[in-house]
């Protein structure tokens, strides 16, 4: 039973990840509770300026919005698991009625939401509790990184679980550039957070004129001046339909992954795992992490040498660190292997999944043994309760 403020479907990362976990899993029987919607009242102050009061009410709410709903996909269901995502407060709805019902609770650990920017106001304290809460009172805690884990705490059970790719539609290795030819890096992605970061390295690139960056992604806050230059120049371009992405991801020579230097957002970086890794590496191109020496992103990187990981903010540094990555070849090669190596092992989708269905059925089978009295909560034997 998913119990959840991100539901699944085919669209946003929380939404796409679910959508890929639980559509089409024959292991699984899945009902999902549907959105009960918001009052009248609550509806309003979600618009404009009252938007960060009405999140903040939400999360003092402790999702009871959800309970009817929640009460009666419970009644229709009658799961072994009841499974959310640390995001929203549906979780908090999951939480509660875990408890009120027994049923094993798995919590997904995507990003550390209490710390995304307006996302809960004035009421980040309370967000944070709740966050806490859910981990400590989830069964299982499938964390999106070690970080996450360690953030986090000590726990019965948790597991990290990285987010699972699309199809693995592995590409071939590229051939390396030779010296003087223009050397392609793409960045896709977040233009919201990261757009500033990108921004700065679109201009400084004018002084490289063998790299060529390309972005692409949705409307960032960039000066209109600065935007219509960038469009024309075709280094900045909109989201593209899928085959058509595919292709432009193709045609790159190294892929940008970036995590934010903000000390304000550090523990974002410490926690959570950027998706695009896994969606970059299929393709056999070297990856190329810019962010700071605490970040997940870097820990995964320079674990085994398996991408060029620049830790400085300045974006000369990391135009640096790219033209010495265009004249060497062997190098180029090599992290284009890496990348494969990573896309064909732990990225790869298959087993991901196979990791998020046992995590669920050790969850649900322990609980079975509960319920039938084969052992206690702490795994001490004792008889069964006799039947009537």
């Amino acid at each position: 039973m998913v119990l959840s403020s991100v539901i699944p479907k085919p669209t946003g990362f929380g939404e796409i990840v679910l959508h890929r976990h639980l559509s089409n899993e024959p292991r699984l029987d899945v009902t999902v509770t549907p959105d009960p919607g918001w009052p009248r009242l609550m509806r309003l102050l979600r618009r404009g300026p009252t938007r960060s009061t009405a999140l903040a009410l939400e999360v003092l709410n402790r999702g009871r919005r959800w309970d009817l709903a929640a009460k009666a996909t419970f009644a229709e269901c009658r799961p072994g698991i009841i499974l959310t995502v640390a995001h929203g407060d549906g979780a908090s709805a999951a939480l509660r009625l875990a408890r009120q019902t027994n049923v094993p609770l798995a919590a997904i650990f995507h990003d550390w939401w209490p710390d995304l920017p307006a996302a809960v106001g004035w009421a980040r304290p309370s967000a944070e509790r709740q966050f806490r809460a859910l981990y400590d009172g989830s069964r299982v805690a499938l964390c999106v990184s070690a970080g996450m884990r360690r953030a986090l705490g000590p726990h019965s059970d948790a597991r990290t679980l990285i987010p699972i790719p699309g199809e693995c539609r592995v590409q071939p290795v590229a051939a390396a550039k030779r010296p003087g030819e223009q050397f392609r890096i793409h960045y896709a992605g977040n233009l919201r957070e990261y757009g500033p970061m990108l921004r700065e390295v679109l201009a400084a690139a004018d002084e490289y004129p063998r790299l060529r960056f390309e972005v692409r992604g949705p409307t960032p806050n960039w000066p209109a001046s600065f935007k219509r230059k960038t469009q024309a120049a075709g280094t900045w371009l909109e989201f593209a339909p899928r085959e058509q992405f595919e292709t432009w991801l193709g045609e790159a020579d190294a892929f940008l992954v970036t995590m934010s230097f903000e000390p304000k957002l550090r523990r974002q970086s410490e926690t959570a795992f950027p998706s695009k890794l896994l969606e970059f590496a299929r393709f056999g191109r070297p990856l190329v992490i810019w962010a700071p020496d605490y970040s997940t992103a870097v820990a995964w990187g320079r674990s085994k040498e398996r991408a060029l990981c620049v830790t400085d903010s300045n974006p000369a540094a990391l135009l640096a660190a790219l033209a010495r990555l265009a004249g060497n070849t062997a190098e180029q090669s090599r992290l284009g292997n890496e990348a494969l190596a990573a896309a064909r092992g732990e990225f790869n989708p298959a087993h991901v999944q196979d990791a998020f269905v046992a995590a669920l059925q050790t969850a649900a089978d322990a609980n079975r043994g509960v319920l039938a009295g084969q052992i206690d909560p702490v795994g001490t034997l004792r008889d069964p309760a006799p039947v009537a």
